[in-house]
């Protein structure tokens, strides 16, 4: 496996003293009132859009940018050309606008959760309607959120334009790209109220990613195991964020002083969990600067480490988004031993044939998946069809992780079910 130099490592408190940090935003948090103000449920205005048309416009047509939603300077929710008001709906009372709410867990959480700050601060009973527009739908976990901060009640997910009598736009904690305010502390306070798992704050935890990414819908990483099986055999507790209620989630992660994990969703629980952490995280790609600015809020003392391993021979050289991102075990492991975390490690297995041929079969096997996956949002079945074909006459697949996948994904059966029979 290829090594990359461990002289990468990102560490957050040097990073906040630089010149080149991007500065918590301190400035105080606006609720924006607007009277008459018209929704309009978000759509896709082709298949497979990565934006949505729709949102929230003053009553005499214009889009109200505070309420639109911004990702990396790109503006993912664009205005209706010529908003038709005549079959609005009147919502009589005050609402609040929470936002687009995403069914991909991280996005909800920095992004969903970014507007909900006045009802922390104020509570909920100065309000007669709490609104959220699907991009999708709403996953099962951001209903639970919900209901634990007594919102289901007067939940409003609009199906329909609806004109509001008031409807208060709030500031968002973050702007995907390099904003976070100081104030998105707040969002711990959602579960104030769950206790931690007394005596075991010294044990390390490590939040794994070995089962997620497999069907093809999330970010698959590869090489993660070598250091999982480090920390599990120095004693580290392994927690598969997937295998637990969000509540417990919670719990687990209040309980841990120190956690080990890769730059992605699962270190995003500790924005309801709370900070004062020593978090060792990894990432293969580029570290986006949420993650210091995040941790610089909640008081974390962080280190990342860059850990991108190369391509293998064998491996599709396709791009996806979310393609499956192949991590390099041993500077993550070094900082780690440097830490005190783990003893001497020997990584001469992951030189072995057996184990560059098995990764390569993960790496192509995850890839297929996606790439179907994604292929299928965008085109019709046959299109998608000739895109595997292309992709195993060229490399060598797994077909019983591909089987196991689709009797669990009605999606991947119509996608592979002529492959398996």
């Amino acid at each position: 496996m290829a090594i990359w130099p461990t002289n990468l490592n990102f560490n957050v408190s040097a990073w906040i003293r630089s010149k080149r940090c991007r500065r918590l935003l301190k400035q105080p948090l606006r609720l924006n009132t607007h009277s008459q103000a018209a929704l309009f449920p978000l759509e896709a205005p082709v298949r497979g859009a990565d934006y949505r048309v729709g949102g929230v416009f003053t009553r005499c047509g214009q889009f109200i940018t505070k309420s639109g939603l911004v990702r990396q300077s790109q503006q993912l929710i664009q205005p209706i050309t010529d908003p038709v008001y005549d079959n609005c709906t009147y919502m009589p009372g005050r609402a609040i606008y929470l936002g687009a709410c995403f069914n991909h867990y991280g996005h909800f959480i920095t992004e969903s959760l970014g507007r909900i700050w006045p009802l922390i601060q104020e509570g909920i009973d100065s309000y007669d309607h709490i609104v959220v527009l699907p991009w999708t739908t709403i996953p099962l976990y951001a209903l639970k959120v919900f209901q634990q901060m007594g919102l289901s009640d007067r939940l409003l997910i609009p199906e329909t334009p609806i004109i509001f009598e008031t409807l208060d736009v709030p500031d968002t904690l973050i702007t995907l790209g390099d904003q976070v305010h100081s104030s998105i502390t707040c969002l711990s306070q959602i579960y104030a109220d769950v206790d931690k798992i007394r005596g075991i704050e010294e044990q390390v935890l490590f939040i794994s990613r070995a089962n997620v990414g497999l069907s093809g819908f999330d970010r698959a990483l590869i090489g993660e195991e070598a250091i999982e099986n480090m920390l599990e055999n120095s004693g580290a507790r392994i927690f598969r964020p997937e295998e637990h209620e969000l509540e417990e989630q919670i719990r687990i992660l209040k309980s841990h002083r120190t956690v080990v994990g890769f730059g992605g969703s699962g270190l995003h629980t500790l924005l309801l969990s709370g900070g004062k952490k020593s978090i060792f995280g990894y990432t293969a790609r580029k570290l986006p600067p949420i993650f210091p600015l995040i941790d610089a809020a909640l008081e974390n003392n962080s280190v990342y480490v860059h850990a991108k391993g190369k391509l293998l021979p064998g491996m599709a050289p396709l791009r996806t988004c979310f393609m499956p991102q192949i991590i390099n075990p041993k500077p993550v492991l070094s900082v780690l031993k440097s830490s005190g975390l783990i003893s001497d490690f020997d990584l001469s297995e992951l030189s072995s044939p057996d184990y560059l041929n098995a990764i390569t079969q993960k790496y192509n096997t995850v890839l297929l998946l996606r790439h179907a996956v994604e292929t299928r949002a965008k085109a019709e079945l046959n299109v998608t069809r000739i895109a595997i074909d292309q992709f195993v006459d060229k490399f060598k697949i797994d077909w019983q992780h591909v089987q196991e996948q689709a009797t669990r994904n009605t999606d991947l059966t119509e996608i592979f079910g002529s492959y398996l029979d």
